[in-house]
This record gives C-alpha cells, sequence and structure tokens, in this order.
C-alpha cells in the first residue's frame, strides 16, 4: 500500500510539473472555489439575507441545481457551436465574475433568482470546456490521473468553501458573492496567463 501510494504521489508530481497544465488546473481551482462558494453561500445568504424558510431554501437550491443541469444539458451544445474552447473559458469567466458582482450589490430576492441562469450556463459551460483544454494538454495514458486529480480539486473547494461561506456571512450576509467573483477574477488572470504560455510554448 505504501508504494503505491508513493507512485501514485509520483505520478501526480510529474503530471503538474507540466507548467501550461499546471496553470489550467490552478485556474479550474479558482473557479471551483467560486463555484462552491456561491452555490453553498445562496443557502446562508437566504436565510440570513431574504429571510426564507427551511423549505424555500430546499426549493432555492434545487432551482440553482436544476438550471445547471439545463447548462450542461442544452446550453453547453448550442455554445460549442459558435464559440472555440478559448472565448467559451474566457466568456463564462467573465460573465460569473459580472454576474457575481452585481448579486453582491443586489438587495432583491427576484434578481437574485435572475442572476442564477447566466451564472449556472457560465459555470456549466466554462467547468466542461476546462476540463477538455485540460485533456487536450494530456497524454491519452494520463487521462486517467487527470479525471482524479480534477475531482480532488473540486472537492478541495468545496471544502474549504464550506467553512468560508460560513465564516463569511457572520461579517455580511452577501459577501460569499464578492467572494466568488474575486476568485473568479484570479480564474481569469490565470487563464491569460496559462494563453501566454501556449503561445510561447508553441514558438519555441
Amino acid at each position: 500500500t505504501k508504494q503505491l501510494s508513493k507512485h501514485c504521489i509520483k505520478q501526480i508530481l510529474v503530471f503538474i510539473r507540466q507548467p501550461a497544465l499546471r496553470q489550467l488546473l490552478l485556474t479550474f481551482f479558482c473557479f471551483e472555489l467560486a463555484w462552491s462558494l456561491y452555490y453553498q453561500g445562496m443557502a446562508v445568504i437566504g436565510v440570513q439575507k431574504f429571510h426564507l424558510s427551511r423549505v424555500n431554501v430546499g426549493y432555492l437550491s434545487a432551482y440553482i441545481g436544476l438550471s445547471l443541469s439545463v447548462g450542461l444539458l442544452f446550453v453547453l451544445r448550442l455554445v460549442v457551436r459558435y464559440f472555440s474552447l478559448k472565448q467559451i473559458i474566457r466568456l463564462s469567466l467573465w460573465l460569473a465574475s459580472g454576474c457575481f458582482i452585481i448579486g453582491f450589490l443586489a438587495t432583491d430576492l427576484s434578481l437574485q433568482l435572475l442572476l442564477a441562469i447566466p451564472i449556472t450556463f457560465a459555470i456549466a459551460t466554462g467547468y466542461c470546456s476546462l476540463i477538455t483544454a485540460m485533456s487536450d494538454l494530456t497524454l491519452a495514458p494520463e487521462q486517467g490521473l487527470l479525471m482524479g486529480t480534477t475531482d480532488a480539486v473540486l472537492s478541495l473547494a468545496f471544502a474549504i468553501t464550506g467553512f468560508l461561506s460560513g465564516w463569511l456571512t457572520l461579517h455580511h450576509p452577501m459577501l460569499p458573492l464578492l467572494a466568488s467573483a474575486l476568485f473568479m477574477g484570479a480564474g481569469l488572470i490565470l487563464y491569460k496567463k496559462t494563453k501566454q504560455r501556449l503561445l510561447f510554448e508553441q514558438t519555441k
């Protein structure tokens, strides 16, 4: 078991030493921090800011989940017909960042419900596009390692924001949305650096 663990750690270290792939993984991590903080924070915001009952908080979570499903099933198929992979990632990051900022400033529940639609569509398209971009940089024998690594990054993001969303709302109920915008903005900066690195490597 120890030898297997050491082998796995070695494989992961070799895997993330690829500069462009490492940058994309960091972008993905920021992306997931933003999304998980929004998703988990909205339940707390619903109670503290809009005084929703437990049943209505459940409806709110179901509404966000349903909108995300529509984005994954239908919107993604439509978007890939008209935009390149790089354009989809960039637009998703920008759209989500902007909506998080508007959500932070919004004081009306109906506007929050409306904003959930573009946010979840951006998450659906951005998630799939980032996974695809990383897959394109990964050799066939390492595709399974990539899936395991991205799942680990996603789980870590949700673990961090589960605590973070509660702590932020102690100071202000809308702070999770502002933090989500900051994380998504960090993802945008990292993705820009990733594109620059890829262009540099292609011209070597």
